[in-house]
């Protein structure tokens, strides 16, 4: 455990660059914080420092039930909330932490509280709450997120009483309140360019002013969505895209159905049009793009020989075999075996995953989701 002197020392050092840095070195204090306290509660190590993102990670999992529970009911609910957990997108944020694991457990938990609202009123404080949260970890990307989202199923259902239920004075008040400190320090510690830097330049001014630039294409998240959404960024896509049509050319949506797809479809658009694009941007989606998933994939499975599960089918099972495949030819390659043991141990492995095949072949969810959960 830490001696309090030596608690406060490593406080400091965490601190220090972004006191007396200069303003391009400013990051959201939020999560310095929490590794601080863990540290202090825990000592000093690498599971210490790990601790604030995996505590947000479970958070974020049961957030994402409980919105799966009030918009699609429990069977959805319990898929996508399996779904999120075993994506490659949460396993690598746990496995090397980032601020944006502690970012997304404060998103989820926004919109948990959001869509809680209806049953108990008092949770559109903690709305706010976890908005303001979020922004003293990641900037202001936590508070336009959930406001453009939520906006767009207000704006679309032209019902000012959503509006009101949201209080939206009251939450200016709360955001106001609870920021505040942090940017008058900005604005005392390097004047006006600390509070514009922070809450302008290094997240709006990356599509705006330019400030930053990587070579990157337009569909560099396409891209990422390919594998950090696996093993299902093709229900997730194949949900997404049919329910956009469904809304559009049909108007077949549930309206609690909205604020999901503003999370996806408004980040995706938002980090696309950056200047500066890094891959785990995109993961701040998954709690969102998981009960889309789980939502298809419920819905697929009482029609399981339509041609949407037909092509589920293939590119499941294609994607899969791929994979297995492929890590066996790697593995052989980069390590070589000393012994038969490690083919033998490999071959063991594609005889279940063939097992596994020819079990699930009655059962659609065996094929879609636990299949490529074993090659994954």
């Amino acid at each position: 455990m830490l001696k309090g002197k030596s608690f406060w020392a490593i406080l400091v050092v965490l601190t220090l660059p972004y006191v007396l840095g200069s303003w391009h070195q400013i990051q959201e204090i939020d999560s310095i914080w929490m590794v601080a306290l863990s540290y202090r509660l825990f000592g000093v190590n690498n599971v210490s420092y790990r601790i604030p993102a995996i505590i947000m990670a479970l958070l974020s999992l049961v957030a994402t039930y409980r919105i799966g529970t009030l918009v699609y009911g429990r069977g959805t609910a319990r898929l996508g909330t399996v779904l999120l957990a075993s994506c490659i997108a949460y396993t690598a944020m746990l496995s090397s932490p980032k601020v944006d694991m502690i970012l997304i457990g404060f998103l989820t938990l926004a919109f948990w509280a959001y869509y809680e609202r209806e049953r108990r009123p008092w949770t559109v404080h903690l709305f706010y709450l976890f908005v303001d949260f979020g922004m003293l970890t990641k900037g202001p990307i936590a508070l336009v997120v959930p406001l453009l989202s939520v906006g767009t199923e207000v704006v679309f259902r032209r019902n000012r009483e959503a509006l009101r239920s949201m209080r939206p004075l009251t939450g200016l008040a709360i955001i106001v309140a609870v920021t505040a400190p942090w940017y008058i320090a900005l604005y005392r510690e390097f004047g006006f360019r600390g509070p514009y830097f922070a809450l302008f330049e290094q997240s709006f001014g990356r599509i705006f002013v330019r400030t930053y630039r990587n070579r990157t294409d337009p569909f560099f998240f396409l891209h990422i969505l390919l594998w950090s959404f696996q093993p299902w960024a093709f229900p997730f896509l194949l949900g997404l895209i049919i329910g956009v049509l469904r809304a559009v050319k049909f108007k077949v949506l549930l309206w609690k159905e909205v604020p999901l797809y503003g999370w996806f479809i408004w980040t995706f658009l938002g980090i696309s049009l950056s200047s500066y694009k890094l891959p785990h941007y995109l993961f701040w989606t998954a709690p969102a793009a998981a009960l889309i998933a789980g939502r298809f994939l419920m819905e697929l499975s009482e029609r399981p020989s339509s041609a949407s599960g037909r092509t589920l089918d293939f590119l499941q099972v294609s994607a899969s075999g791929l994979v297995l495949s492929a890590t066996g030819v790697l593995l052989l390659l980069a390590f070589p075996p000393r012994s038969q043991l490690v083919p033998a141990l490999y071959l063991a492995l594609c005889a279940a995953f063939g097992a596994a095949f020819l079990r699930s072949l009655g059962a659609p969810l065996g094929r879609w989701v636990a299949l490529p959960m074993l090659a994954c």
